[in-house]
C-alpha cells in the first residue's frame, strides 16, 4: 500500500495552471470540484495503484476529468506524479519528469 504522495515540479505546475485557468476562465465552483475531484483520484490511487491503465516508460495513467490526464509511477510505499496533462494535447508533447 502506498504511503505517500510526491508531485514532481512540473506536474505540480501544470495542475496549479489548470486551477488558475479555471478560476479566471470558469468560476471557483470549477476550480475546487477539480481540485476535490483530483484529491479524491490521489487517495483512491493510494488505495488501489493499479486500477489504472499503462503509461509509457514504466508509469501508470489515470484520467482525472474528461480533459486532465495524470500519470505516475508507484516507488516502494511512494506515489509519484510525474505528469499532469490535458487529454486534447498532442500525446509527443507530453513530458515525463523525475520526482
Amino acid at each position: 500500500m502506498v504511503e505517500s504522495v510526491r508531485w514532481s515540479p512540473e506536474a505540480e505546475a501544470r495542475f496549479l495552471q489548470v486551477i488558475a485557468y479555471l478560476r479566471s476562465e470558469w468560476t471557483e465552483r470549477e476550480a475546487t470540484r477539480f481540485i476535490e475531484r483530483t484529491d479524491a483520484m490521489v487517495r483512491l490511487l493510494m488505495r488501489f495503484p493499479g486500477m489504472s491503465r499503462k503509461g509509457h516508460k514504466g508509469t501508470r495513467e489515470v484520467l482525472v476529468t474528461k480533459h486532465n490526464i495524470m500519470c505516475f509511477r508507484v516507488k516502494g510505499s511512494e506515489l509519484q506524479i510525474v505528469g499532469f496533462w490535458d487529454t486534447r494535447q498532442h500525446p509527443r508533447r507530453r513530458s515525463i519528469s523525475r520526482v
